[in-house]
């Protein structure tokens, strides 16, 4: 009876801590808006890792707007992965797969989320995520992105990427 206990409590406390595990978050996405004025990002998993999905998501944060766009974004499966990735916010490569729903523009009163994914196996080995809005991006000023959850030079960025990897 002993030996059953103490197996079912290894078990529980075994998973208790497993589950607890999240994989890292890393800083490897920026946002910014090109000289025409429509919104950039670049994505970049560490040296030659390849992340196997990416989505825009996003949701309403001004109460006061009288249209709501649920669910604006687009979600993507790349099933051969994808490294370091520049490309237009809503227009990611066709080679992604993307699954688009709502508005592909940046919305007033919206607040957005860029992720990518990577994986090591059968587990997640880091994931990536941005938080801004359209009023972040118009705010930057020339040469900077939006990254990190603050403005910064592309080459700050560049060295957040570096101390990231």
């Amino acid at each position: 009876m002993r030996r059953v206990v103490a197996a079912v409590l290894s078990t529980a406390v075994g998973s208790v801590l497993l589950a607890g595990c999240t994989p890292p978050q890393k800083q490897l996405v920026a946002v910014w808006l090109d000289r025409s004025g429509q919104p950039v990002a670049r994505v970049r998993p560490c040296g030659d890792d390849r992340a196997s999905g990416a989505q825009l998501r996003s949701w309403v944060t001004d109460a006061g707007d009288a249209v709501e766009y649920p669910g604006d974004g687009w979600r993507s499966q790349i099933p051969e992965g994808f490294g370091d990735t520049t490309f237009s916010l809503f227009a990611p490569p066709r080679s992604w797969q993307v699954r688009r729903t709502g508005t592909q523009r940046i919305v007033r009163g919206r607040s957005y989320n860029l992720s990518f994914t990577v994986h090591d196996d059968d587990s997640t080995k880091y994931s990536s995520e941005l938080v801004f809005s359209g009023a972040d991006l118009t705010a930057l000023e020339p040469g900077q992105v939006w990254a990190g959850d603050q403005s910064m030079s592309r080459d700050d960025w560049e060295d957040l990427v570096g101390d990231q990897c």
